[in-house]
């Protein structure tokens, strides 16, 4: 061990400028706690009294961080080992050696590649190290080997990152990690507890700390910020504290569990669920900790089934305990049988404690282990089926925009070339010919198609909520189509529908109609542009005893229905939804008081966070599958291509009629017979 350290010590160059992105040297530590602990008295006993053999430690570390926290730092755990844990590796020790796992290197290294670059936003189950990771090695590696490196600790007060009497602050954290080095590691450096700094005589490096306020460190300048536990800054001060930082840093490091009071709403979630913000996300899960997952377990329900069966993912430690009848003996509690939880949840050993420990509630876990907002309250689409629908959607064939036609202004056309459109579509569009499609050259393919809609007021502006079109292949049950916008108000929304129906080789539409937006909206659709083919709602009038039918599709429980009508078609495979977004927002519904409420609805008094998603995208998508669901018997004959009476193109026609009948030999197409 020590020659190969002593050849790569005689092989480096001293004079090579150290790269914060290299991890060269970690392959030389030994991960084993006995072997490390080894390692580490070897390197110390090298470095005694040898100026040069420091000098070229010093060289690795600031070459290698993951080499430096392998072999110098320390943490302190002051809990037992958990009855769960059937690996206790440290005994009864409190202060343990930093031998970083196999996810925590990928943490390190991802978060390195882009500190002082770019934001870096971390969602993350408890109990994973984290704040040990930022406040600990890698802010005491970044402020050691780099010159005028100035980080910034945000909490959501300032006990929370500067109390001498709390280990659990962040600066005792980064202290407790710095006052562990060997001497000829530590650089000089002042603490002064009320200025809330640390200051690095040796390279002009200092560290901050700050509570989250609107005018954090306004007209300084920082390399980078850890804002540890984001989601449970103070409501308002969290969208506060990240509009005053934007100008501060290039550098945010965004790290929190989520918070089960705050659910889908602030600033963090915000940041972590919009995939069009700048920055990096790593994602950190309990499942990576080897021992959490120790174990693993999960419930499956087949297609059409009404329940769950166990499945084992950890089929080599289960084996052990495998009574071979289909049981399996408790691993920590002898003459007992393990009692599974069998659910939507993918579970172990830990999982389960954590479970039925007085005071965890289901809506607990799912927040601060599985990482699910919308989970931290009562969701209303199951979160593990959201994650694996959102896992399996597809990317679009083709990103465009719906445009009116320059000159016959009661026609559009999709224009593919357009940037940032509001159209995706899921499918190619094929060249049809004249006969059988005058209109629409280039369309869908044809088949039966579900179009649902949602109609906003179409003012546009931030916070308004937007009109959506979802459209869904009945024959395959693959969604074909989105189209989005707040700036079309319901008579123009209700043109643009008409013409993508009719493009969609009229298709079945189910608009969902509640308000007076909506009335105004199905008159123009039903009324003036005569469009047949509307989704009716059979109702009973029991006070004249007669039945009456409502055009469109009205709402009265503000979208529960519909939700769970989407869950369950996903669930059962009828469907496959491709738009990321329409999932995401019906991901942001969930029951308060018995109520279905948004998460975008939930927010600061001063309307922070509004405007970001309005679930208008999952009303619609949910309508197409019910218009899947609930497919008419014949659908009404659709007078193709209305022209309105009077206009150029009606009175060429009729002099193209007018021709033929004068003709005993006709030239022109059959359509104009």
């Amino acid at each position: 061990m020590i020659a190969s350290i002593a050849s790569t010590l005689r092989d480096l160059n001293e004079t090579g400028v150290p790269d914060r992105d290299s991890a060269i040297y970690s392959s030389l530590v030994p991960k084993d706690v006995t072997l490390n602990m080894a390692w580490r008295k070897r390197l110390l006993e090298l470095c005694h009294g040898d100026r040069r053999a420091q000098e070229e430690i010093w060289i690795l570390c600031a070459r290698d961080p993951l080499f430096f926290i392998n072999s110098f730092a320390w943490l302190l755990e002051t809990r037992d080992p958990a009855e769960w844990n059937t690996s206790n590796r440290y005994g009864e020790n409190k202060v343990l050696p930093f031998i970083t796992r196999d996810y925590q290197d990928r943490v390190i290294m991802e978060s390195i590649e882009k500190l002082g670059r770019a934001d870096i936003k971390v969602p993350k189950s408890r109990e994973t190290g984290v704040s040990w990771i930022y406040a600990g090695v890698i802010a005491v590696w970044d402020w050691i080997f780099h010159e005028q490196t100035h980080i910034g600790f945000v909490s959501k007060d300032l006990l929370s990152a500067n109390n001498p009497d709390d280990p659990d602050a962040l600066f005792s954290k980064f202290e407790f990690l710095l006052t562990r080095l060997p001497l000829w590691l530590q650089p000089k450096y002042e603490r002064n507890i009320t200025k809330n700094t640390f200051k690095n005589l040796d390279n002009g490096s200092s560290l901050t700390a700050y509570p989250a306020k609107a005018d954090l460190a306004r007209g300084g300048r920082k390399t980078w910020f850890l804002m540890d536990e984001f989601h449970f800054f103070e409501q308002g001060d969290d969208y506060a504290a990240l509009d005053s930082s934007v100008h501060v840093t290039p550098c945010r490091v965004f790290v929190s569990t989520a918070n089960r009071d705050r659910g889908q709403a602030g600033a963090f979630y915000d940041i972590v669920s919009d995939d069009t913000r700048s920055g990096v996300q790593i994602v950190i899960d309990w499942k990576d900790d080897k021992d959490k997952r120790r174990g693993l377990y999960h419930g499956e329900c087949p297609v059409g089934a009404d329940s769950y069966r166990l499945v084992i993912d950890d089929v080599e430690f289960w084996s052990q305990f495998d009574n071979g009848d289909g049981t399996y003996r408790h691993p920590t509690k002898q003459g007992m049988n393990y009692q599974f939880i069998v659910d939507d949840r993918t579970r172990s050993l830990y999982y389960d404690y954590v479970w039925h420990r007085p005071g965890s509630t289901p809506q607990s876990v799912s927040a601060e282990l599985d990482r699910n907002f919308g989970g931290a309250t009562a969701q209303i689409f199951n979160p593990a089926l959201l994650e694996r629908a959102i896992a399996a959607a597809k990317r679009p064939v083709a990103v465009g925009d719906i445009t009116r036609h320059p000159e016959k202004r009661d026609e559009f056309y999709f224009d593919p070339l357009m940037a940032g459109g509001l159209t995706s579509l899921w499918c190619e569009l094929e060249k049809v010919p004249d006969e059988r499609s005058p209109w629409f050259p280039r369309r869908p393919p044809e088949s039966e198609y579900s179009i649902g809609a949602d109609v906003s007021a179409g003012t546009g502006g931030e916070w308004s909520s937007y009109s959506a079109l979802e459209a869904i292949d009945k024959r395959t049950g693959e969604q074909v189509f989105e189209w989005r916008s707040n700036r079309l108000d319901p008579i123009q929304f209700a043109e643009l529908t008409v013409w993508v129906c009719r493009w969609f080789w009229d298709a079945y539409l189910v608009p969902e109609i509640n308000g007076p937006l909506g009335t105004l909206f199905i008159n123009k659709v039903a009324q003036d542009l005569k469009y047949p083919v509307i989704y009716r709602e059979h109702r009973s009038r029991v006070s004249i005893k007669q039945t009456t039918e409502r055009v469109g599709y009205f709402n009265p429980d503000k979208g529960i229905e519909l939700l769970k009508g989407m869950e369950s078609a996903v669930r059962d495979k009828k469907v496959s939804l491709n738009s990321v977004i329409a999932l995401k927002e019906a991901g942001r519904y969930f029951l308060k008081s018995g109520k279905l409420v948004h998460a975008a609805a939930e927010v600061t008094e001063d309307g922070a966070g509004m405007g970001l998603a309005h679930g208008d995208a999952a009303i619609a998508l949910g309508c197409a599958i019910l218009g899947v669901e609930d497919w008419p018997a014949k659908k009404p004959t659709v007078q193709s291509n209305v022209v309105p009476e009077g206009c150029a193109l009606w009175r060429r026609q009729q002099w193209e009629k007018k021709q033929k009948k004068a003709s005993s030999r006709s030239f022109w197409s059959p359509h104009y017979a």
